[in-house]
């Protein structure tokens, strides 16, 4: 059904089981996930249904650079059915996927995307065509938007491990109000309006007094709390540039979402567009739209304990049935098997997104205009950086042949803006230094 995602419910069962399983090149990169167990599940659930191996990108390209990193993947991907890509940056120049198809024309292309929203402009919109699945983490919009650009699709809402988060019997609620996470986009401003109305919320960190949380202590952090907010714009780390004039990016799915509702919490979530899709709304999760509404619904949850815990429990139930990280990998993984199997000659029946549902297109993310090259060459640029400082000149030079698309402005600006920081501080320090004397 060209134009729709794939459903996001349903498992899209196997018609034709291969008799022989595919081999598939993965990218996933251990020591970046959230949480141990996230992409541990995720390459488990891979490995029962394909054949891996695995070369880790993240630690690939801090060793070899961007250009070897790249030419190692083209040396070995004729021996392969799938190109199982979990980056999530945008650091791989735009023609790597058409020299992949190039060279083992049956290859499926897997793309697995994280703060979607964010990359979809300036880079990911350019690479879709050379995709046959690409894969949102947080992003309706996006995936929708993908699929109508004729790439197969699917928003997963997150990828969360029952391993990490779970109930844990017999604890007390010693938190009315509770919320993790960093200051980013407008959080500080929902907080500060939170304190103003006497709603005491128990912060917790990077940007607050004890810092981050491992698994064991966040997941008993959430079991203690009543109502755990999510703020949920997206936080945008502007190291690769910024988006475009008039792109409205949207609120994703944050992971909050489904760590608290795996612990058996309630979610107070500022309202994501479509999110009805994932949950009733009211029923299994509850939205707030602006600082009043909020304030207004922390009240009246604080007050209706029994209304509250049912709808946490529902979330629970639901989330476990549909959305929990095993059930994620599989519903990939049997996506992946039916796309190679239609390459292979063989007939298979895709499940897609229910009719009642509409669908995002491009236009409702506003009038902008994308600048292709920008985010790729700032990225490339702070590659090269890492490697001048580990002296590794050779890869120095492979690199700079991602200038060809244009100059790092972006990234120039700030290493000079950096740099005149960092002589300013230098030279107030060594004005108190001579004053003290």
């Amino acid at each position: 059904m060209l134009g729709r995602p794939l459903c996001h419910i349903s498992n899209n069962e196997v018609i034709n089981i291969p008799k022989k399983r595919y081999k598939m090149l993965s990218t996933l990169s251990y020591n970046k996930a959230h949480q141990k167990h996230t992409l541990r599940d995720m390459a488990e659930t891979l490995k029962n249904n394909f054949d891996v191996t695995n070369m880790p990108i993240f630690d690939m390209i801090s060793e070899f650079g961007r250009y070897k990193t790249e030419q190692k993947f083209l040396e070995i991907i004729k021996d392969f059915d799938i190109f199982f890509i979990f980056f999530g940056k945008p650091g791989l120049d735009f023609n790597f996927y058409k020299k992949l198809k190039l060279i083992n024309p049956k290859i499926v292309i897997v793309y697995f995307q994280g703060d979607a929203d964010a990359f979809f402009p300036n880079y990911v919109k350019f690479l879709v065509n050379d995709f046959d699945f690409y894969i949102s983490n947080d992003s309706i919009a996006i995936s929708d938007i993908v699929s109508k650009m004729g790439c197969k699709s699917l928003c997963i809402g997150n990828f969360t491990s029952i391993k990490n988060f779970f109930p844990i019997k017999n604890i007390k609620k010693i938190y009315d109000v509770s919320f993790y996470g960093g200051l980013k986009a407008d959080r500080l401003e929902y907080l500060d309006y939170l304190k103003k109305k006497n709603v005491k919320v128990k912060c917790l960190g990077g940007s607050f007094e004890g810092g981050y949380l491992d698994s064991k202590d966040l997941n008993k952090f959430l079991n203690q709390s009543k109502i755990i907010l999510s703020f949920n714009k997206l936080g945008y780390n502007n190291g690769f540039g910024k988006l475009p004039k008039n792109y409205k990016p949207g609120l994703h799915i944050k992971g909050r979402i489904w760590e608290s509702i795996l612990c058996k919490s309630f979610v107070l979530s500022e309202k994501v567009e479509k999110f009805e899709r994932f949950f009733i709304p009211n029923k299994e999760l509850v939205s707030f739209k602006g600082r009043d509404d909020l304030v207004a619904k922390i009240k009246f949850y604080l007050k209706n304990n029994i209304i509250r815990e049912k709808i946490a429990k529902k979330a629970y139930y639901r989330l476990l049935k549909d959305y929990e990280a095993g059930k994620q990998a599989q519903k990939m993984s049997n996506i992946i098997i039916k796309i190679c199997n239609e390459k292979n000659g063989l007939k298979e029946k895709f499940d897609y997104l229910d009719k009642k549902f509409r669908v995002t297109s491009i236009k409702d993310k506003g009038n902008f205009k994308s600048e292709k090259n920008k985010f790729f060459l700032n990225y490339c640029a702070g590659i090269i950086k890492q490697q001048i400082k580990k002296k590794k000149f050779k890869q120095v030079c492979l690199e700079f042949s991602s200038f060809r698309y244009g100059i790092p402005f972006y990234f120039i600006k700030r290493e000079i803006f950096s740099f005149i920081l960092e002589v300013l501080v230098g030279i107030r320090r060594s004005c108190a230094r001579i004053l003290k004397n």
